[in-house]
C-alpha cells in the first residue's frame, strides 16, 4: 500500500475513533474494513496500528499472521464483470 493510502487509513480511523467513541470500546474489534482487489491489505496492520483488532475483508487469504488472521478476517473471491461470467457460461457450458 502506498504511503498515501496508509495516511488515508490513519486519518479515517482517527476520525471514526473521535467521532464515534463506540469504536474505542473494542479498539475496533467489532468493526470491519473492506479492502478488496488490493495487496495493500497484506501489510496494513503493521502500518496502521488501529487496524490490529479490526476484521479485514480481502481477497488475499495468505496464512501469515501479519496478512490474514483465520477466524477473524474474511476472504472473498475477486469480482468478475458480469459479461465475463456470461461469456464463460455461454462458451463452456454448451460444449
Amino acid at each position: 500500500m502506498s504511503g498515501r493510502g496508509v495516511h488515508f487509513l490513519r486519518d479515517v480511523t482517527s476520525y471514526v475513533a473521535q467521532t464515534w467513541p463506540y469504536f474505542n470500546k473494542s479498539q475496533g474489534g467489532d468493526h470491519f474494513l473492506v479492502m478488496t482487489n488490493d495487496k495493500g491489505s497484506t501489510f496494513i496492520r503493521g502500518a496502521v496500528p488501529r487496524l490490529q483488532k479490526m476484521t479485514l475483508v480481502t481477497q488475499w487469504g495468505w496464512d501469515r499472521s501479519h496478512i490474514h488472521l483465520p477466524g477473524r478476517d474474511v476472504v472473498v473471491p475477486p469480482m468478475l464483470k458480469v459479461t465475463c461470467i456470461y461469456i464463460y457460461i455461454c462458451i463452456y457450458t454448451y460444449i
